[in-house]
């Protein structure tokens, strides 16, 4: 099963017709008025990949997106205040400052995010059909067992897009302000 998960990391070549590759992005969840009722391809990738490669950038932008909305609500309960627990009892509470927490989590802690997470990838790569073979990008059967796949609620599909998009771009100012004070005027005074 390893070895089957790992080689679905992998973005199959050989592209399609650019006209075949058009009919699979209009299908696809992410169209709204924000993008002129169009699919949101700014560098034209539908016209330079494969229905499969296609199929495995949408499954990335839709785990990237999740990750960012669980970032970015991350970062922004830890900076409220409101998690600073400790760890294990008697220990201090992490930072209020979210970059300084996880510098704080002990390496324990974070080999147990890193196996999770792994974990929850090798679950998501071996759905059958796999999103390279015809199956729904971003679905696992642990959070949605009833079928999701099949039946695609399209309003919910693109507001997770749209959501994870968003996300994407907060945390970014996020590590924008970290890195460079005063970049992002709103996060001004801000501890990061």
């Amino acid at each position: 099963a390893l070895a089957v998960g790992a080689s679905a990391l992998v973005a199959p070549p050989a592209p399609k017709s650019a006209t075949a590759l058009s009919a699979a992005l209009d299908q696809m969840p992410g169209i709204g008025r924000e993008t002129g009722d169009k699919p949101w391809d700014p560098y034209g990738f539908a016209t330079k990949a494969s229905s499969e490669t296609l199929g495995w950038f949408r499954a990335a932008e839709i785990k990237h997106g999740r990750v960012a909305m669980l970032a970015f609500t991350g970062f922004c309960v830890q900076g409220a205040g409101l998690g600073t627990i400790p760890l294990t009892p008697g220990a201090a509470p992490l930072s209020a400052k979210p970059f300084e927490a996880i510098g704080q989590v002990p390496a324990a802690g974070l080999a147990q995010m890193v196996v999770t997470i792994g974990l929850i990838e090798l679950y998501s790569e071996s759905v059958k059909p796999h999103y390279t073979r015809g199956g729904q990008p971003g679905y696992v059967p642990i959070v949605a067992p009833s079928g999701l796949a099949e039946n695609i609620d399209l309003r919910a599909a693109n507001k997770e897009l749209k959501n994870g998009r968003l996300a994407m771009i907060g945390c970014m100012g996020f590590f924008a302000a970290a890195a460079v004070p005063g970049s992002v005027p709103f996060l001004d005074g801000i501890a990061l």
